[in-house]
């Protein structure tokens, strides 16, 4: 889904039956077959990529996860049902009209016995990797930031307007949105997703924060402001940008209040670009509009 590495990446992948057809590593685990990652193929003039779900630790460690994603509210981790809560992810982003990596019309049969999905190949960079390009002006990143926060807010609104928890990514950052050469902004990465216990309100705010910490990360701090202003005035549905600071800071369960002060007090937490720190800046901006009457 990125622009292939270089052939040292080259792989042997059962292909059947187009004859003289490769297969490159995009991304895989080192653990199990070599199977468990991301694959472009190629035969001829055209390119697939092929999504391959092995299992990456051992049966007990899997185990484990699994109960912990139930205790912690995610989806199982387990090869199987990272491929059916994938594959429903895509399916749900399409039918609602967002942009994620669309499947090809007549891909060859891939000989791999591990659940996969077969996807277009687009290249370009990330929207992470083109926010930190110092020789893309300013004005430029902001104008694309704005066609993102409109497609965000729609999508915020969808997932709260239908309690579909399935539009709401999990590992929430630019690094998982890609720009494409004809200006499509295509999301991906959806092996897990958030279940109960969490409010959708409350992975709303998780989602906020997670994208707006990934621009932490790659902007300059002024530059930063120039984003937040952008998106406390452009996104469409200003009520959401209040739940990251409500669910980190005033969540109306006392327990999980008093799970986020100790929380806030670990190092990692106290570092400007934590969920808790830019859930602060959020809200200071919000603040700021309102006592400018805006």
């Amino acid at each position: 889904m990125k622009n292939a590495p270089p052939p040292s990446n080259s792989i042997d992948l059962p292909m059947m039956p187009a004859d003289g057809a490769t297969a490159v590593a995009l991304d895989r685990s080192s653990r199990g077959r070599g199977l468990h990652g991301i694959f472009l193929i190629e035969s001829g003039d055209r390119q697939w990529v092929i999504k391959s779900y092995g299992r990456s630790r051992g049966p007990l460690h899997t185990a484990f996860s699994r109960m912990a994603a139930y205790l912690t509210g995610r989806s199982a981790g387990d090869p199987q049902s990272r491929f059916l809560t994938e594959k429903k992810a895509l399916d749900i982003w399409r039918q609602n009209g967002f942009e994620v990596f669309q499947q090809p019309g007549q891909p060859p049969p891939v000989g791999i016995d591990l659940p996969h999905l077969v996807l277009e190949y687009v290249s370009g960079p990330t929207l992470k990797k083109y926010f930190a390009d110092p020789g893309i002006v300013k004005s430029d990143k902001l104008s694309l930031f704005r066609r993102f926060i409109l497609e965000w807010g729609r999508r915020h609104y969808l997932a709260k307007a239908l309690g579909n928890r399935y539009l709401i990514q999990k590992h929430a950052t630019f690094q998982h949105v890609l720009v494409s050469s004809d200006g499509r902004l295509i999301f991906y990465d959806f092996e897990t997703v958030y279940t109960r216990p969490y409010s959708l309100p409350a992975i709303i705010a998780r989602e906020i924060c997670g994208y707006m910490r990934s621009l932490f990360g790659v902007v300059a701090g002024e530059d930063f402001n120039d984003f937040l202003e952008v998106l406390i005035a452009e996104y469409p549905h200003p009520e959401f940008l209040t739940y990251p600071y409500h669910y980190f800071f005033c969540h109306p369960n006392k327990f999980v209040r008093i799970v986020h002060l100790f929380d806030r007090q670990l190092h990692r937490n106290r570092r400007p670009k934590s969920k808790y720190n830019v859930a602060l800046r959020i809200q200071e901006f919000i603040q700021v509009k309102k006592a400018r009457g805006e």
